[in-house]
């Protein structure tokens, strides 16, 4: 199976396998398995959401809100806590009041635009058991991971 920069991992009783070396009816099964469990769970498209609505000027542009607050004499740092919780807080206003426009608070910018790259090298973890279920998904779990909920 080619994956982009392979990034697709399989581990078997914990251990991490090369794909190459898996018996083909266990191929199959993951080839099966995986499209089935990402397509029913609203993960990815949420995340790609996310991405596109947290990063509204891309790299220039947040680079010339950065180089401007640079210019002005501020000095860069990473976020407090208390600083992303309100980063998201002020996220999570404008989307549910349906601004989809840029913020024109520079360090929002800053701050949304770093969420934003967070996500886009984010990893998804599924687990599967043994055996089919009901829904012939091979008793696959949740997909694994926490993202913050918008909309």
């Amino acid at each position: 199976m080619k994956t982009p920069s392979n990034n697709f991992r399989v581990f078997v009783s914990g251990k991490a396998t090369d794909f190459r070396d898996l018996p083909p009816d266990i191929v199959k099964d993951i080839r099966d398995r995986v499209p089935a469990v990402l397509s029913a769970n609203p993960i990815l498209p949420h995340i790609a959401w996310l991405q596109q609505h947290l990063d509204t000027l891309d790299i220039e542009g947040v680079y010339e809100v950065y180089r401007r607050r640079i210019e002005d004499g501020w000095t860069p740092s990473q976020p407090t806590l208390s600083e992303w919780e309100t980063t998201l807080a002020n996220f999570t206003q404008r989307m549910r009041s349906g601004d989809l426009q840029t913020p024109s608070d520079p360090q929002q910018i800053l701050n949304e635009f770093l969420i934003s790259v967070t996500l886009k090298d984010i990893s998804v973890f599924l687990a599967f058991s043994a055996g089919k279920d009901s829904n012939n998904n091979g008793g696959s779990k949740q997909v694994l991971m926490a993202v913050p909920r918008v909309n």
